[in-house]
């Protein structure tokens, strides 16, 4: 597994492609980790248009004051 990593750490294009993969799986992976447990749904970019989401903790401060307001 080193070896291989070492391999595409020398690739510009595959590293970054590869990195990015890794961090991803390592983050929805991990069962120690409390990010990414819960899903949702968020009407983004547009009315009538659902989108996944990823819940990754409480909201506070300004965020949760907007959060109840409506648009």
């Amino acid at each position: 597994m080193r070896i291989g990593e070492s391999i595409v750490e020398r690739m510009p294009i595959i590293r970054s492609i590869y990195t990015t993969i890794k961090q991803i799986a390592q983050a929805l992976l991990d069962k120690e980790s409390s990010s990414f447990r819960e899903v949702g749904l968020v009407e983004y970019p547009r009315q009538g248009i659902w989108t996944i989401c990823f819940i990754t903790g409480k909201t506070l401060g300004k965020c949760k004051k907007k959060q109840s307001m409506k648009f």
